[in-house]
């Protein structure tokens, strides 16, 4: 039986973080593989795995002495001062910082896998979530060790890892971290264009791998409407999703329709909640608002079952390619989303509408009123979308035959 040693920050551990590696644990897990997850970090509560999905906190378990230990490896190491020399040095001093917190994440997992040999299984698979500071390390280990030399690395890549300086950060030294990698699956085709475009000597390494997520047949039975346009979202309640955007372009289209009884779902808490709540006070009267907070995966698709929406809105500044979205297809639900990120890979003719950025209400209303006059359309076509792009099991069955040959 192969051996798959997966590499997170927090999964899973945690309520709400890296809630997308459930679905794909659900599929490997009936691959016949065995599978091995290491945490970063650990968190009170711990979320359910497959049986044949084992739980290594050593890692997260790092005593503070031993952290201590390999800071100090890192700063008297070559890798740590040739940072400020090299060709693609951090250019401003929080990218020095977060450079530093990187390059210390290395450290870490390579320093861990040098003194926890007895963990892993030689002739395995690291396997690494995010294009981050792991890499770096695993390959460090493989490169430096003869017990991990017939180990192979790969790693994904979605948003934040791929163009980490637009966001302001710093990640050191990705040439030699590609170097050690077999290879790199990027979840969106626009991260893989970048990274091939970045580093073109490492191109025949980069390939797309979706995400995806599942559903049941029962999930898409009809039921009883309570309005006459329903819309859902679902992200976190943060600047960057603009959910008081949503609220605003809904309530003023509710304001421009007053026949009609409009609802609107949101699924997902965050900091932002009190004042989206506080705009919701002044709401359209034909407008019925509904906030969930944070609920499980389960818990949402429980919600799409249960309900019949016409229209699934994200209004956000950045994107990967959103699992919500995924999710809403897999419905059967039509999308309205900012054309951003990877936004434009899964929201299409068959899927929804690609809006820009700063849409205006007369265009956002215009949207609404054209894609509902196409719903039964559009509800086809979505769910054929999902099944040809976004389902798990094809995609997680492909990922895993790939990294495991």
């Amino acid at each position: 039986m192969k051996t798959v040693y997966l590499f997170t920050n927090t999964f899973p551990y945690g309520i709400n973080s890296e809630t997308f590696i459930e679905e794909e644990m659900r599929v490997a897990g009936n691959l016949g593989l065995h599978i091995v997850v290491l945490p970063l970090h650990r968190k009170k509560v711990c979320r359910c795995v497959p049986s044949n999905v084992e739980i290594c906190n050593s890692l997260a378990d790092t005593s503070f002495i031993k952290k201590i230990y390999i800071a100090c490896l890192m700063l008297f190491s070559l890798h740590f001062w040739k940072m400020l020399w090299i060709k693609d040095r951090p250019r401003s001093p929080n990218e020095f910082y977060q450079g530093i917190k990187y390059l210390y994440g290395s450290f870490w997992i390579s320093s861990f896998l040098s003194s926890h040999k007895y963990i892993f299984k030689q002739g395995s698979v690291f396997y690494s979530y995010w294009f981050n500071h792991t890499p770096l390390g695993l390959g460090w280990r493989i490169k430096k060790d003869e017990y991990y030399r017939d180990f192979v690395l790969y790693t994904r890549a979605h948003r934040y890892d791929v163009y980490e300086r637009q966001i302001g950060s710093y990640i050191p030294y990705r040439k030699e971290a590609l170097a050690y990698l077999k290879g790199v699956f990027c979840v969106a085709k626009e991260g893989k264009i970048f990274l091939q475009k970045c580093y073109p000597n490492y191109a025949e390494k980069i390939f797309l791998s979706h995400l995806g997520v599942s559903t049941k047949e029962q999930y898409n039975k009809k039921v009883k409407k309570v309005a006459d346009i329903s819309f859902i979202s679902c992200s976190s309640l943060t600047a960057v999703k603009r959910v008081d955007f949503i609220f605003k372009r809904i309530n003023s289209f509710c304001v421009a329709h007053p026949q009609l009884c409009i609802s609107w779902t949101h699924i997902g808490g965050g900091p932002l909640l009190r004042e989206l709540q506080a705009l919701i006070e002044n709401k359209s009267k034909n407008l019925n608002v509904i906030l969930t907070g944070y609920i499980s995966n389960s818990d949402v698709k429980q919600l799409y079952m249960m309900n019949d929406f016409d229209l699934f809105v994200n209004m956000s500044l950045s994107e990967g390619i959103p699992v919500s979205i995924m999710e809403a297809i897999s419905f059967g639900i039509p999308i309205i989303a900012t054309n951003v990120g990877g936004n434009a890979e899964i929201v299409n003719d068959e899927t929804g509408v690609l809006i820009p950025v700063n849409i205006d209400q007369a265009a956002f209303n215009e949207t609404v009123s054209d894609i509902m006059n196409k719903m039964d359309i559009l509800k086809i076509s979505t769910i054929l979308c999902y099944q040809n792009e976004f389902n798990a099991d094809k995609n997680y069955h492909c990922f895993y035959n790939q990294i495991t040959l």
